[in-house]
C-alpha cells in the first residue's frame, strides 16, 4: 500500500515540474557582470555638454541683430492730428475721421466713424478712450470695437479709461475745472468733482485706478507774495497731488482720501500720475518722482518712497514693474531703472541720441525720427538701424524682438534678425 502511494508522490512531483518549468529542468539565471567605466570617455562627455551650454548661452547673451524681417505693412498716412496707440496685441489708429483697429497680424477688425479735430488715445488691457482735445466728443471703445460714446458739455482738457471701461474726464470753464464720470456705454453718471482754480488749482493730469473708484490728481496752484493762492497775478508756482475715492470716500469732504502737498517744498511740477496697478501709484514730477501705497487706500494713501533729483529729469518712461530715468551727468546722460517700489535695478550710459525710449523686457528702446537702437539693461547694443521713411512712433509686441514701426505713410510690423 505504503509503495503504492509513493508512487503516486512522484508521479504528483513530475506534474508539478512539467507545469513550472514546461518538462525542462529550471534554468538559474547568470549574474552579468557591467562593464568597466571608461573615466576618459565619460569626463569628455561632460566637458562637451557644459562647452554646448556654454556656447548657447553666450550666444544668445552677446547676439547683435543686423536688420530686420518685415511681417506686414499697411499704408496708413499719419501726421500732427493722427495718433496710433498698442492695443490689445495690436495697434488703435485714430484719425480726424475716425478710428481703426489693425490686430496683430495687420487685419482690420474693426472701423469707428466720427468727426474730431484733435484725437486722443489712452488704452489699457481691456478697453480703449478716443476723445477730442478742447472738443467735447468721444468714444470707448473695446476689442470688438465701438462700446459707447458720448458728448461732454464742456471742452475736454485730460481723459482716462480704467480697466472695467469707466471713463474720467476734465473738463474746463473759466474759473474752474470740472471731473466727471462716465460709464463705459458713454452715460454721464452722478460722480461730478467741481475744483475751482482759486482753491485746488489747475488740474495737470489725471489717473483713474484699475477699477475705477479712486481718482490721482496732480494740481498747479500759484501763490502770491502773501502765499495765497492767486490765478490773477504772476506767482510762485505749487504743485500737489490729491486722490479722491468715489466709494469710501463719500462721507469725506470731497471725496477726498489723501493730500500730499509736500512737492511745494522742492517746487516740483506734476505732469504725469499714474496707477501701476490696484496697490501703486506713481507721480513723476520734472525732479523728483514719488511711489504711492494704494493697496490699504479705503484707510489710507501713504507714500513709499521719493526719489529726487536735484539737477532735474531729461526723460522718463516706465512699464507695469519698472521705471527709467534719464539724467544729465557732467558731460553725459545716464540711465538708471528703478523698481516700482523705489529700489535701483541697474544703470547704463546713454550715448544714442534719442528722442523717445521705452522697456521691453529687460531691453531699452530708442528711437529719433531717422533710426532706432536697442539695447540691453547694461547698455549692450543689439540693433541700430534706420527704417524707409520718417519715424513717428515705436511701440513694442508681446512678442521679443518685434516691434510696431509707425512712419510718415505707413505701419510696418519688424522683427529684428
Amino acid at each position: 500500500m505504503s509503495t503504492k502511494n509513493d508512487a503516486r508522490e512522484r508521479q504528483k512531483q513530475v506534474l508539478r515540474k512539467n507545469i513550472v518549468t514546461g518538462g525542462k529542468a529550471p534554468v538559474q539565471p547568470t549574474k552579468k557582470t557591467a562593464p568597466p567605466i571608461d573615466w576618459r570617455k565619460f569626463i569628455a562627455a561632460i566637458a562637451a555638454m557644459v562647452m554646448i551650454g556654454v556656447a548657447i548661452f553666450l550666444f544668445f547673451s552677446f547676439r547683435t541683430y543686423k536688420g530686420f524681417r518685415e511681417l506686414w505693412k499697411i499704408e496708413a498716412v499719419t501726421g500732427d492730428t493722427t495718433v496710433v496707440s498698442g492695443f490689445q496685441t495690436g495697434i488703435l489708429y485714430a484719425a480726424r475721421d475716425g478710428g481703426i483697429y489693425y490686430d496683430q497680424n495687420g487685419e482690420k477688425v474693426w472701423s469707428i466713424p466720427y468727426e474730431m479735430s484733435h484725437p486722443k488715445i489712452v488704452a489699457n488691457e481691456n478697453y480703449a478712450l478716443i476723445y477730442d482735445l478742447q472738443g467735447q466728443d468721444f468714444m470707448i471703445c473695446n476689442i470688438a470695437g465701438q462700446e459707447g460714446s458720448g458728448k461732454t458739455e464742456m471742452p475736454i482738457t485730460k481723459g482716462d479709461i480704467s480697466d472695467q471701461g469707466v471713463v474720467v474726464m476734465v473738463l474746463e470753464e473759466k474759473t474752474a475745472s470740472y471731473i466727471s464720470y462716465y460709464q463705459k456705454n458713454g452715460q454721464k453718471l452722478d460722480v461730478d468733482i467741481r475744483a475751482p482754480l482759486s482753491t485746488y488749482g489747475y488740474p495737470c493730469d489725471i489717473a483713474v485706478s484699475p477699477d475705477g473708484q479712486q481718482l490721482m490728481v496732480s494740481f498747479y496752484y500759484i501763490l502770491d507774495e502773501n502765499g495765497k493762492n492767486d490765478t490773477d497775478n504772476i506767482g510762485i508756482g505749487k504743485t500737489k497731488v490729491v486722490f479722491f475715492d468715489f466709494d469710501t470716500g463719500k462721507e469725506l469732504p470731497d471725496r477726498v482720501i489723501g493730500a500730499f502737498g509736500d512737492f511745494a517744498d522742492t517746487n516740483t511740477m506734476i505732469p504725469d500720475v499714474q496707477y501701476i496697478s490696484s496697490d501703486r501709484a506713481v507721480a513723476i514730477g520734472d525732479n523728483r518722482i514719488t511711489f504711492f501705497n494704494t493697496k490699504d487706500s479705503k484707510i489710507r494713501i501713504s507714500k513709499i518712497k521719493d526719489l529726487n533729483f536735484e539737477s532735474g529729469m531729461i526723460s522718463v518712461f516706465y512699464n507695469k514693474s519698472n521705471i527709467g530715468v534719464i539724467t544729465k551727468e557732467e558731460d553725459r546722460k545716464k540711465l538708471t531703472i528703478y523698481t516700482m517700489a523705489g529700489r535701483k535695478a541697474s544703470s547704463m550710459d546713454v550715448t544714442f541720441e534719442y528722442e523717445n525710449a521705452f522697456f521691453q523686457g529687460k531691453n531699452v528702446v530708442f528711437y529719433n525720427d531717422t533710426e532706432c537702437a536697442v539695447q540691453t539693461w547694461r547698455g549692450r547694443t543689439l540693433f541700430q538701424g534706420g527704417f524707409d521713411g520718417m519715424i513717428q512712433r515705436i511701440l513694442p509686441t508681446q512678442t521679443d524682438k518685434t516691434y510696431y514701426i509707425i512712419l510718415n505713410d505707413k505701419v510696418q510690423k519688424i522683427h529684428l534678425k
